[in-house]
């Protein structure tokens, strides 16, 4: 009697193991890769989204932080990005949605599996993934247009720490007057002439020229 029922027992437990439905075969994931993991303020990013072939897999893309990413392509609405994936579904077995930074911090992208099969149609359990960026301030440019030196000489030859602006030299090299301090200059000062003779009375023991550059 013990022997018919341990029978019984074994094909009830058989029956059960074979009509029960077998409704995830496998277990796979999807995977999330940026295009830089830093980036200024009024960059972009791009996330990929990727699944292995056999599969189609429904993802939705969603943004940890929207004061820091937002999507470039507003025509689906929201913040969050549905994508479909995989050959199975007669996709790419990889998507890609662009982000624009909007302000400085850090932002998570999420990729969350909302159903998945196979290429039989059958259920596959799906794992998502996710990965951060890094949104800084963009750079400062310098703002010293100072193009001087940035040592000064003293008067005893030694140099310090001074700056002394370079000025700017102009590409005119002509006087415009030449005075004496005592006699006559020949001939008539002209700025075209280079030559010139000083005459002074003999009780002249001293002559001072003053040249007045063009510019």
């Amino acid at each position: 009697m013990k022997k018919i029922v341990s029978g019984i027992i074994a094909i009830a437990l058989a029956l059960i193991l074979i009509v029960q439905p077998n409704n995830i075969v496998r277990a796979e994931s999807v995977s999330l890769s940026l295009s830089a993991s830093t980036i200024n303020v009024d960059g972009t990013v791009t996330a990929t989204v990727s699944c292995p072939s056999g599969y189609g897999v429904d993802v939705v893309l969603s943004i940890g932080n929207t004061a820091v990413l937002e999507k470039t392509d507003k025509t689906s609405g929201g913040s969050d990005a549905v994508v479909v994936i995989g050959d199975a579904a007669g996709k790419p077995n990889s998507e890609s949605v662009t982000y624009s930074a909007v302000g400085a911090g850090t932002c998570t992208i999420t990729a969350t599996v909302r159903s998945a099969g196979d290429a039989d149609g059958e259920p596959v359990d799906f794992g998502g993934a996710s990965a951060t960026v890094t949104v800084n301030n963009a750079a400062q440019q310098p703002t010293d247009t100072d193009t001087g030196n940035n040592t000064g000489s003293n008067t005893d030859g030694t140099t310090d720490g001074s700056s002394t602006a370079q000025t700017t030299q102009s590409s005119d090299n002509t006087l415009k007057s030449i005075v004496l301090s005592n006699g006559s200059l020949s001939p008539a000062f002209s700025p075209k002439t280079k030559n010139y003779t000083a005459t002074v009375d003999n009780s002249v023991t001293s002559l001072s020229i003053s040249a007045t550059p063009t510019d």
